[in-house]
């Protein structure tokens, strides 16, 4: 038999013990509310990426509001110096109902990956409400860039990280944040709004495309048949020239 003493101790320990144990799943279940998943498909040097965004509806906790509610995500986005998206692409896409992108800095589509830099754009994409979750689908076009030649190697991994995610709702304050920013509303970055960043969870932390690279044991009948083509089409040039252009000019005036 433990004294009195030691069935109260025991009691107590045993209710801190659960109390922190609770705790710590409510933390949980606040950071992980939303789930992202990703992926990049299509080969070569132009792909898809493409982002799926849940949010339980339970977890969208609103103050009162007279109007309905509409929620849209902000997706900060950091492409690698190896990949890189064509403004122009997308903004004939976004016609035809394609994403809305903001990018802040021009991009050179002709630069190799060695002298780009990582590349911020941002994405904008309303919510749907589809059974008991928020949803967004959001796919955009990233090329690849060309690499530096490697010897002996075929291959060079492009990592892409996961992006940063916010949310704004209309006519409502989302009441569950941990970090508000201001920046803009929407891509035509003429107004600004306030926008809250979302913990979520996703099943890898990156993604990764394998490149191809140049060989530069190759390099040597690269320039010779460089050379070669270069000079046979100088020659063909010229005899079509000086033979076959006179000959065209005798027919016509006869």
């Amino acid at each position: 038999m433990f004294p009195t003493g030691s069935y109260i101790l025991m009691y107590t320990v045993l209710c801190v013990g659960l109390t922190i144990n609770c705790l710590v799943h409510m933390v949980v279940s606040i950071k992980t509310v939303a789930t992202v998943s990703r992926i990049i498909y299509k080969n070569g040097f132009h792909r898809m990426l493409r982002t799926e965004i849940s949010i339980p509806q339970e977890s969208m906790h609103f103050k009162p509001s007279t109007g309905d509610i509409a929620c849209r995500v902000l997706l900060d986005e950091t492409l690698p110096s190896g990949a890189f998206i064509d403004p122009y692409q997308l903004e004939t896409l976004r016609a035809f109902g394609g994403p809305d992108v903001l990018c802040l800095h021009d991009v050179d589509t002709e630069k190799p990956a060695f002298l780009s830099q990582p590349l911020s754009i941002f994405i904008f994409s309303q919510l749907h409400l589809y059974k008991d979750h928020w949803t967004s689908n959001i796919t955009i076009p990233v090329h690849m860039r060309y690499q530096k030649p490697f010897q002996e190697q075929d291959y060079v991994t492009v990592t892409f990280s996961n992006p940063t995610l916010f949310l704004r709702c209309s006519d409502t304050v989302y009441t569950d944040h941990n970090t508000e920013i201001v920046f803009a509303c929407d891509r035509m970055n003429q107004a600004v709004c306030t926008w809250s960043r979302i913990d979520y969870t996703s099943a890898r932390d990156n993604l990764e495309v394998q490149v191809p690279v140049g060989r530069l044991e190759h390099l040597p009948f690269i320039i010779g048949a460089t050379i070669f083509v270069t000079l046979l089409g100088c020659i063909l040039l010229t005899c079509y020239v000086i033979y076959c252009v006179p000959s065209e000019r005798k027919s016509k005036d006869s």
